[in-house]
């Protein structure tokens, strides 16, 4: 695959229930970076942009089911 392009999977959709990242004031998610298969971390990953995103549930307009 060559170039930018965007992702966005809405597929089995659930709770983190994972760890967050020790001592960080943000709460980061410990999530692991993808790995190429070479083993390394690609050269333009950032990261994650999951812990910018803060759904109010008051503003939401989505059913939700627990």
């Amino acid at each position: 695959m060559d170039g930018i392009y965007v992702v966005i999977c809405q597929e089995e959709l659930r709770p983190y229930v994972g760890d967050f990242v020790a001592n960080d004031p943000q709460r980061r998610l410990a999530l692991l970076k993808p790995r190429l298969s070479t083993g390394e971390c690609s050269h333009g990953f950032i990261g994650f942009t999951v812990n910018m995103i803060n759904l109010e549930s008051q503003k939401c307009n989505l059913p939700f089911h627990v």
